[in-house]
């Protein structure tokens, strides 16, 4: 399961364009969609989130958007 996929089951999407100069970002939203709840972007040296939980899932989706980033393997 691609980085992406992982982080779609936790109510991240991607957006369209990264933020702030950032590699690929991801925003999660409340169940209705009205309301963003988190951000989440990665950056050539590391990755800044706006949440202050990170469970055992997100922090596998992390690493496999990390591991996906540096060996280049940038899927769509």
């Amino acid at each position: 399961m691609s980085a992406k996929e992982m982080l779609y089951k936790l109510r991240y999407i991607e957006d369209k364009e990264p933020r702030f100069s950032s590699l690929k970002s991801y925003t999660k939203y409340c169940k209705d969609g009205c309301c963003r709840l988190n951000d989440l972007s990665f950056y050539q040296n590391g990755f800044d989130i706006d949440e202050c939980f990170i469970s055992y899932d997100l922090l596998q989706a992390i690493n496999k958007q990390v591991e996906e980033l540096r060996g280049g393997n940038n899927e769509k």
